[in-house]
């Protein structure tokens, strides 16, 4: 099953493959289009294309972040994109699933959190997605931008949910007392 991961946002870094193989992964920009309704619908027509093209089977998409400068204007484009996700999942067929920032970047081995000594917003969110950008170098990942390395990120972490699901152990012992 060929897996979508998702970085949503103007530019909306994604990255697709089988589990456990080399992904196709780019950028999906909107920064020229400025009435949010043909932007919408370009991403839908773009995303579209992706899956169908491809023949995706599940679609992973980072859950929104809010940080201290997010403004209402971004919140609605923000959640209007993961509509559009949403959408284009059903139409499709595809499963779709959130996963958490913290949640894909700590299974991908990229850094969750700046050191507390680093103050600025922007400062510490730099770090971070240089971390992650190193990170995708260190497999083997090239990717162009920090959009694309999420998610190559967010590929990755989802792949390795599929391809180790969690067996629990058994104390069963053939009948002998344990």
């Amino acid at each position: 099953m060929r897996v979508l991961g998702l970085d949503q946002g103007t530019d909306t870094g994604f990255a697709h493959g089988e589990p456990g193989g080399m992904p196709i992964s780019g950028v999906i920009r909107l920064g020229t289009i400025k009435d949010r309704g043909a932007r919408l619908n370009a991403y839908r027509r773009e995303l579209l294309n992706i899956v169908v093209a491809n023949r995706i089977g599940r679609m992973v998409f980072e859950s929104p972040w809010e940080g201290p400068n997010t403004s209402n204007a971004q919140r609605r484009v923000s959640y209007g994109l993961i509509a559009v996700i949403r959408m284009v999942a059903a139409q499709s067929n595809v499963s779709c699933d959130e996963i958490t920032p913290s949640e894909w970047r700590k299974k991908f081995g990229a850094p969750t959190n700046a050191p507390r000594a680093i103050k600025d917003y922007d400062e510490r969110r730099k770090l971070i997605k240089a971390g992650t950008v190193q990170r995708c170098r260190l497999l083997g990942y090239a990717p162009k931008t920090d959009d694309e390395a999420d998610g190559i990120g967010i590929w990755w972490a989802s792949c390795n949910a599929v391809l180790r699901p969690v067996i629990e152990p058994s104390f069963e012992f053939g009948g002998y007392a344990a």
